[in-house]
């Protein structure tokens, strides 16, 4: 999947040592993207930032390389991207595709498939300096806005390591707010990430350094900052032909919600489904029809570490009689069951989504059949009721009490008239 980031800012200079010798010239916004790989920890939740359009001039300007990334028609992230020289000078940088490196387990191993040029590379022999702190990209004035036009908080910016990092190497981490430990890139064989050093986690400032030997397969670590307007990776760097990579991505959260008809009760039943966040604002929305599912297909929202409501919901179509039917939930999160989620019955749910949940849901509808009258269903080919518009009279065969009525009256009659004839014929003899 992937979504839109426009890059306001200079063309790339002829050659980067052009470049710094001149101020960026202005150009015309340029279109690139941010897009999810496949494996890897919250993969389905990371939008990896395109950084195709990275002009390392601009961004070495004062005022840096402004960028907008257009998550969905509701939610828009805004930044400024700066790229500062260390103490001990800089390393040109260039965007590329992931894997950085063969060894390296982005782009091999995890969050593979992932589109454009989300890696920020180190070049070899290439700026003003050769080993020490060489240079800081950072993400300033970070601004994320929703359906209502306000800014809100409810996302994470990710901050990877995109190479291996090696004995005499490492990585600095910092942001306004705390940084924590998303998870780890590996691959088989891979020597754990920061085995040199791993500290600060936290806190607002960590630092990864290697121990490991050049050459040899390394994990990587990915952390994350929830909801801040700064986050930066500095490179500390052993010699010139070494080089490190890193990548940004955005942490989000998905929602999705799937409808199941088992046993219709009636042929044009039908049912909505919808999800609206907190504010009321509708997120995704489909509709059944005469079909026996449909689905909202996962949406990226925004979320947070305490859990951002979302509501879960469907609705009867026509003249569609929701008691006539018997709901029964079930969801997962990233694939998982997670008993925290909604299940059993009900029309509507609320769940806290937070940052890096995928919460996919299905409510599954199950008809009950009409009801019969209470005399039972008739036997096949019995009459409904009386013939010749009798309305239901008592039938004019079998053992009816009126049948039976006339029958012994006949007979008395009969035997009254017998007896009559003895008695004459009686008196005719004497």
């Amino acid at each position: 999947m992937t979504t839109f980031l426009k890059i306001a800012g200079a063309a790339a200079a002829a050659s980067a040592a052009m470049a710094f010798l001149a101020p960026p010239a202005p150009a015309a916004a340029q279109e690139t993207g941010c897009s999810y790989g496949s494996g890897g920890d919250n993969a389905s939740t990371i939008c990896w930032i395109d950084m195709g359009g990275f002009d390392m001039a601009t961004a070495m300007s004062a005022a840096g390389q402004p960028m907008t990334i257009e998550l969905n028609a509701d939610y828009t992230m805004s930044f400024t991207f700066k790229y500062t020289a260390g103490a001990n000078g800089y390393r040109v940088i260039k965007a590329v595709p992931f894997p950085t490196y063969s060894k390296a387990p982005i782009g091999n191993t995890a969050y593979t498939g992932t589109s454009g040029a989300p890696a920020l590379y180190q070049q070899v022999d290439a700026g003003t300096g050769a080993s020490g702190d060489l240079g800081t990209l950072t993400i300033e004035d970070l601004v994320v806005t929703g359906p209502s036009g306000r800014a809100l908080g409810g996302y994470g910016i990710v901050m990877a390591d995109a190479e291996t990092t090696n004995r005499g190497e490492g990585l600095t981490f910092a942001s306004d707010e705390t940084i924590d430990q998303l998870g780890v890139a590996d691959m088989p064989g891979a020597e754990p990430a920061c085995g040199g050093e791993l500290s600060g986690l936290g806190t607002t400032s960590v630092t990864c350094r290697g121990n490991t030997a050049g050459g040899l397969a390394v994990q990587e670590i990915l952390l994350y900052a929830d909801s801040p307007t700064t986050a930066s990776i500095g490179f500390l760097d052993r010699t010139a032909n070494a080089v490190q990579g890193v990548a940004f991505g955005l942490l989000t959260a998905k929602v999705a919600l799937t409808k199941e008809i088992e046993d219709r009760t009636s042929a044009s039943d039908s049912f909505a489904l919808s999800i609206t966040d907190a504010d009321g604002n509708s997120i995704g929305e489909a509709s059944t029809g005469d079909a026996d599912t449909t689905a909202i297909d996962p949406v990226t929202v925004v979320a947070n570490r305490a859990g951002r409501e979302y509501t879960f919901g469907e609705t009867a179509e026509n003249a569609t009689d929701l008691a006539s039917y018997t709901q029964d939930w079930s969801c997962t999160n990233n694939g998982a069951a997670d008993p925290g989620l909604p299940s059993g019955s009900g029309t509507e749910q609320t769940v806290a989504v937070n940052v890096g949940d995928d919460i996919a849901c299905t409510v599954t509808n199950t008809g009950t059949p009409p009801v019969e009258p209470s005399g039972g269903p008739s036997e096949p080919g019995a009459p409904s009721g009386g013939e010749d518009g009798d309305d239901g009279a008592l039938p004019e065969t079998g053992s009816s009490p009126v049948r039976i009525g006339i029958l012994a009256a006949a007979v008395v009659a009969v035997g009254t008239a017998g007896l009559l004839m003895a008695r004459r014929a009686r008196r005719t003899t004497w």
